[in-house]
């Protein structure tokens, strides 16, 4: 009897109709869950854009203010006292290798806030550490497909991933981000037909709407499995955004602190008392403040596998320590 009844289900076009409606029912919530996905992505995409921005700023503002001032001083001491330049920076524990490196940061960072700024890339800043933002090409920012979710990426593929995703999408996919896999899913189309009343048009109409109800399946299975692979996304930037806000606050806290120090040290330079012990702690601190900064700056949010840097919380530690000390 069952069937007899699915016979005439088809053969009528009863059948057609059913699957009609089944398919367009998938359909329209796939579309409507992935419409969802992509404003929700979107304002994620922002507010993750916004919070790093504003990190690599700070980052690269901080090492100019503080790095930047305090090689100044030590060039001056370097023209005023070229005969005691050695002897000073011993007794302040600062080696001439360490000034070099602090050199470098400073020049990476005076140069990365002009490129990164005009380029619109202040996030590779907070993302890849202050010397490593500025060996890359300001036009391989975007070159990296984003349809894969960023959490199962690693090393530069990741890096450029996040970034393509902060900017809006990578060039290669128009602009699309990580919502650009969608634009495949987005093209399967329903289109509808009437149920007829002939025999073979009910047939034929049945096995049509069962193929589309198939396909209106996948369509919002693979939807779905899009809707999942966001969310492990979303979970490493929910993560990558605390981080980069910790590590904004103590940047600032730090900056602070370097900045209050170089005021007590400016007038000291110009008449160094190499024997004098508050000339020397006060030339200690600084140096030993200013290189805790260079640290900080340089660290990257992300590893080379592309998830949070463990890294980060040993160099928040050894802040915190520095800062906590009564300098």
């Amino acid at each position: 009897m069952g069937i007899i009844t699915g016979f005439l289900k088809k053969v009528s076009g009863i059948q057609a109709y059913e699957d009609r409606k089944k398919a367009k029912n998938a359909k329209d919530e796939a579309d409507s869950l992935l419409e969802k996905l992509k404003r929700e992505n979107e304002k994620r995409r922002l507010e993750a854009n916004q919070i790093l921005e504003d990190f690599g700023r700070v980052r690269l503002e901080a090492l100019k203010t503080t790095v930047g001032v305090f090689l100044g001083y030590i060039e001056i001491l370097g023209h005023n006292y070229k005969e005691k330049e050695y002897d000073i920076l011993s007794k302040i524990d600062i080696k001439p290798e360490q000034i070099k490196e602090l050199e470098s940061v400073e020049m990476n960072a005076s140069n990365a806030l002009g490129t990164l700024a005009a380029s619109g890339s202040l996030a590779a800043a907070a993302l890849t550490g202050v010397p490593s933002a500025v060996t890359w090409g300001v036009g391989a920012f975007a070159t990296a497909s984003t349809g894969t979710a960023i959490s199962s990426l690693s090393g530069a593929a990741a890096t450029n991933a996040t970034l393509a995703w902060l900017g809006g999408g990578s060039i290669a996919a128009g602009g699309g981000g990580m919502t650009a896999g969608a634009t495949v899913l987005a093209g399967i189309t329903y289109a509808s037909m009437g149920v007829v009343a002939l025999a073979s048009a009910g047939l034929i109409s049945s096995a049509y709407y069962s193929k589309k109800h198939t396909e209106a399946t996948k369509y919002l299975e693979d939807v779905r499995e899009y809707q999942s692979k966001l969310r492990l996304g979303w979970e490493l930037m929910n993560g990558i955004n605390k981080r980069a806000k910790e590590l904004k606050s103590l940047t600032l806290e730090l900056q602070g602190r370097i900045e209050n120090t170089l005021l007590y040290l400016e007038p000291l330079v110009y008449d160094f008392q190499n024997n004098d012990d508050y000339y020397l702690q006060t030339f200690q601190n600084s140096a030993i403040m200013v290189k805790a900064m260079s640290e900080l700056c340089q660290i990257p949010i992300i590893d080379d596998k592309g998830n949070l840097n463990k890294d980060t919380n040993l160099i928040i530690s050894k802040t915190q320590k520095i800062l906590n000390k009564n300098l």
